[in-house]
């Protein structure tokens, strides 16, 4: 398998629209790991992809979410990205919360 985030499987996509270009959010594996990407669309049909692979990767070893993350949910609050999205430690899936500007 490769190491690219998505060169395996895609899904649990969130998008939004700004006004301007959509913005998607999206989980994706390299067949090992799930991750979050993203990716933009001045149409919602033609994308293209954050250059810096994942946005979001997983844990450190020994973390509620150091073997996959996926399912992003993102709204914009107040000038916020606000995240909430699975995680997994290889015995529980948990919910995590991330903010960005």
């Amino acid at each position: 398998c490769s190491s690219d985030l998505d060169s395996f499987t895609i899904g649990g996509a969130t998008v939004l629209h700004d006004g301007n270009k959509f913005r998607m959010w999206y989980n994706g594996s390299d067949g090992f790991n799930h991750r979050i990407g993203y990716a933009t669309s001045a149409d919602g049909v033609s994308w293209t992809k954050h250059t810096g692979g994942a946005v979001m990767n997983i844990g450190a070893d020994g973390t509620w979410d150091d073997v996959h993350i996926f399912y992003p949910c993102v709204i914009y609050d107040q000038n916020t990205f606000k995240m909430w999205y699975s995680g997994f430690d290889s015995q529980n899936n948990s919910i995590g919360y991330a903010t960005s500007p």
